[in-house]
């Protein structure tokens, strides 16, 4: 395997490889390449949401985040299994592998009967 340290020229197309003599003053250019993460999603018992890609400091577009979840309404998507680290979609970036985990909260209903009384 050869182990590229850097480049010769500004378009990073020849590689100094590593152990190569340096005889001379020389300019090394660096070639960098974006991470790119996986963004998996925790429904929670909610509709299944394909687990999706970005690459490393973008942020997560949430109208591709939709899940639904008989009973409940959706409450948000958050960092930690419990709930309690809400994901921030303006300001939250991927930087790693991340998992995001949807909170639920019971759906309730108020009933109301009215009883009509007919007198004889």
């Amino acid at each position: 395997m050869i182990s590229v340290v850097g480049y010769s020229d500004v378009n990073c197309e020849t590689p100094i490889v590593a152990n190569t003599p340096i005889t001379e003053s020389i300019t090394v250019y660096a070639k960098w390449t974006i991470g790119t993460y996986t963004v998996s999603l925790n429904v929670q018992g909610g509709t299944n949401i394909d687990e999706i890609s970005k690459n490393g400091n973008e942020t997560i577009d949430s109208s591709l985040l939709s899940t639904t979840k008989d009973g409940f309404t959706f409450s948000g998507w958050y960092k930690n299994a419990n709930c309690t680290e809400v994901w921030d979609f303006e300001n939250d970036k991927v930087t790693e592998d991340t998992t995001l985990f949807a909170k639920w909260v019971e759906t309730t209903y108020s009933i109301v009967l009215i009883l009509k009384v007919e007198q004889r």
